[in-house]
């Protein structure tokens, strides 16, 4: 209550709120929803790499089981669905020339950029 001591409270918070911004073209946002497309797809066909085991985490099996590499592959023999429902995602995004740099900046990295380790 010191704090408003020697203030009006009512006064400090009276007024309008402003509602929170938010930008739908911010490339970090854009593609941790990317990533997240990619492992739901990738742990729906292999749910193997997404089972808990005993006294680990439900990421041991795909860290440490061969998980990374069998992503890898899978994105590779996958490619063409994977960048159709990439797209269908970025198809909400009205903002085209941030769109189109999304789009190629991952069709110009090879993939590389969608790999968690190198």
């Amino acid at each position: 209550m010191s704090y408003f001591k020697d203030s009006n409270p009512v006064e400090m918070i009276s007024g309008a709120i402003i509602s929170p911004l938010f930008s739908i073209t911010n490339s970090k946002i854009i593609l941790r929803h990317i990533y997240s497309i990619l492992f739901a797809d990738f742990f729906e066909n292999y749910p193997n790499y997404f089972i808990k085991e005993e006294d680990y985490p439900v990421s041991y099996n795909f860290f440490i089981n061969g998980g990374i590499e069998s992503f890898k592959t899978w994105i590779e023999s996958n490619k063409l669905d994977l960048i159709e429902k990439i797209n269908i995602y970025l198809d909400s995004i009205k903002d085209e020339h941030f769109r189109e740099n999304i789009l190629n900046e991952i069709n110009n990295s090879n993939w590389e950029n969608i790999y968690l380790i190198n």
